[in-house]
């Protein structure tokens, strides 16, 4: 796995875990539901490192923009018990390249609703 998910990404530091496998698989269905509910399910995982819940950021913002279903995807990461602090910055300098909408919204909604946890 080598190289940036996204067209405007720098590839994030850190180890690759087994989850950026099954986020590039994901990447690759053609149905923006399949690929966001594929998305979702690796959003709810808690074994998930900062590098790899950044890269499923990238890679749900390159594959479908900020519609609904891309929300949805990372209000779940949001929501996550283990959402962490580098993965929320890595969002808020996603989002500057979106206009306002309501996908947006929701996702700057779910961030302001989380606190922030600390850095262990």
């Amino acid at each position: 796995l080598a190289g940036c998910v996204g067209p405007q990404c720098a590839h994030p530091p850190g180890p690759h875990g087994p989850s950026c496998a099954d986020i590039l698989a994901a990447r690759q269905l053609s149905a923006d539901a399949d690929r966001n509910a594929a998305f979702a399910k690796i959003a709810g995982r808690i074994e998930v490192s900062p590098h790899e819940q950044m890269v499923l950021v990238d890679a749900t913002l390159d594959a479908g923009g900020l519609g609904p279903g891309e929300a949805d995807v990372l209000v779940a990461l949001i929501k996550n018990a283990v959402f962490y602090p580098e993965t929320r910055f890595h969002i808020g300098f996603r989002l500057q390249d979106y206009s306002s909408s309501a996908g947006k919204k929701r996702v700057v909604d779910a961030m302001v609703e989380t606190p922030q946890k600390e850095k262990k």
